[in-house]
């Protein structure tokens, strides 16, 4: 079963985000990707990937789908 984990944490980097947090953010994003700290290509342009409705956060969207599909056994 797919785990809902990455979506749940690009949330939480979308909440960051707004609320001026940028590093937890970018900390939450690269999580969500599968990794364990954010690379400096997600730091330089965490803007472009939350900016809802933009082809950089398209993408985001995308590579989350396919962390969610890959994450089987936890519902977190």
């Amino acid at each position: 079963m797919p785990s809902a984990k990455p979506l749940k944490l690009y949330l939480e980097a979308l909440e960051n985000y707004n609320q001026g947090n940028r590093e937890t953010a970018a900390q939450k994003l690269a999580e969500a990707f599968g990794a364990k700290e954010p690379s400096p290509v997600i730091t330089n342009s965490l803007d472009k990937f939350l900016d809802y409705g933009s082809r950089p956060n398209d993408a985001v969207l995308q590579i989350i789908a396919t962390e969610v599909s890959k994450s089987g056994g936890n519902n977190d």
